[in-house]
């Protein structure tokens, strides 16, 4: 299980690769309150760390430096990586 939860810092950038930890059953993402974050990124490499993983929680509020574009992506990109798979899904992405 991995539990992140950053708040209030002068972060610009997130980048989470799956690849460096495999059979991962639980991440919990929750950012808020991230004036300077310009750029999120969430990367599942191969199937089987897709295939280990029971639960996502993905929660991304205040970060006003974020891009529409950007959230849709990242919504997008979770929404179809784990569709075809039996993941706990919680999104929230504002």
């Amino acid at each position: 299980e991995l539990s992140l939860r950053i708040t209030k810092t002068p972060l610009r950038q997130v980048k989470l690769l799956r690849s460096s930890m495999p059979k991962l059953r639980c991440l919990q993402l929750l950012l808020s309150n991230l004036p300077d974050l310009e750029e999120l990124q969430l990367e599942v490499a191969r199937a089987s760390c897709r295939q280990s993983l029971k639960e996502l929680v993905l929660h991304v509020h205040r970060c006003p430096k974020l891009t529409k574009v950007a959230k849709q992506t990242l919504h997008d990109s979770v929404k179809t990586t784990w569709a075809w798979h039996r993941t706990d899904r919680w999104i929230s992405i504002e």
